[in-house]
């Protein structure tokens, strides 16, 4: 096989793939400088831009504050920006694509792994509850049971008070990585956090450097950054329908509107699910969506307390309606039972 005709197949199995992914990312636009990209994916960058957005609107000084106290950012735009030179890119955009890629494999010729991975872990989650602690991060992010990373359900039936739940022991993990609570080299093993013991017992092993960075690292210090973005893109995925189910009107309790369910992926339609996840999908979204990022990013670089401040305003992001339905496909059904 000649490598056009190689080049062509690939790309075709690459648009193939849809999963229970939110918001398109694409990692070749700012990629890894580990040999020569192939340039395949055809996604957008709406993840880098969600995220660009709040980081620009977190930085300027003196923004108004709307009446739930979130900075009054620009509308969301996409605007063209130089591609970053490789490994001296920004870490905060590596932790945002770490839910989507955490074995690090979009880069050069391991593509074809993420896309062998995918399509597998695709096969065995229609049995449900079967990727565990023992599979891959990839096959366990997507469709097992850290599907909390994307704040998505691991199964059809989980009260949404326990996804949330989830959801909220990963942040502040994250949260207290992000700050230098917890060392890089400590061993998930060592950590005296619930998700640390919940998860991560059959990794008991790994320092937390290499829960974030299996493969590739920045220059620098970027840990505190890798895990500020992979908090940012659970945020982010909460906004995209096939994730979880937003009324957005305020409450006294919810101020930022409510969640009525979290979603479960297999039991979805994969297109309509992909639908949900488009750049149209996105500019119809909640406006507070980059407001809520940006103001993530201001208490993280204020170093604010978990329980004073942090904690709270997390709770009122991911706060559940009163009458909140169990997980399930939610309008994005596949029509089996």
């Amino acid at each position: 096989m000649n490598i056009n005709n190689f080049v062509i197949m690939f790309s075709i199995s690459l648009v193939s793939i849809s999963d229970a992914r939110a918001w398109e990312a694409n990692p070749t636009d700012n990629r890894y400088q580990q040999g020569r990209s192939l340039d395949l994916i055809p996604y957008h960058t709406l993840h880098e831009d969600i995220t660009w957005s709040a980081l620009e609107c977190a930085a300027t000084e003196n923004l108004a504050l709307d009446a739930q106290g979130l900075p009054q950012c620009p509308p969301l735009s996409f605007p063209a920006r130089a591609p970053e030179p490789g490994n001296f890119d920004s870490a905060l955009i590596r932790g945002v694509w770490w839910n989507d890629d955490p074995n690090q494999l979009l880069n050069s010729v391991h593509y074809g792994t993420w896309v062998i991975y995918m399509k597998d872990g695709k096969r065995r989650s229609r049995t449900q509850g079967r990727i565990n602690s023992t599979y891959k991060m990839q096959y366990r992010s997507h469709y097992g049971d850290l599907q909390f990373l994307h704040a998505m359900a691991s199964s059809d039936g989980q009260e949404a008070s326990e996804t949330q739940r989830k959801i909220m022991d990963w942040m502040e993990f994250a949260y207290a990585v992000s700050v230098g609570d917890i060392a890089a080299h400590a061993r998930m093993g060592e950590i005296d956090y619930s998700m640390a013991k919940e998860y991560f017992s059959n990794q008991s092993g790994w320092s937390v450097n290499y829960l974030f960075r299996p493969k590739y690292l920045l220059r620098g210090n970027s840990l505190p950054d890798n895990a500020l973005g992979s908090m940012l893109h659970v945020i982010q995925d909460s906004y995209a329908g096939g994730h979880a189910g937003r009324n957005p009107g305020p409450t006294e309790a919810c101020p930022f509107g409510t969640i009525g369910q979290f979603r479960a992926y297999q039991s979805q339609d994969e297109k309509k699910h992909a639908n949900a996840d488009s750049k149209q999908a996105l500019l119809e979204t909640d406006p507070r969506l980059v407001p809520i990022n940006a103001r993530l990013i201001q208490l993280h670089r204020a170093k604010a307390d978990w329980d004073a401040q942090v904690r709270p305003f997390l709770e009122q992001v991911f706060c559940i309606s009163a009458s909140s339905q169990p997980s399930g496909p939610g309008e994005f059904g596949n029509g089996k039972t």
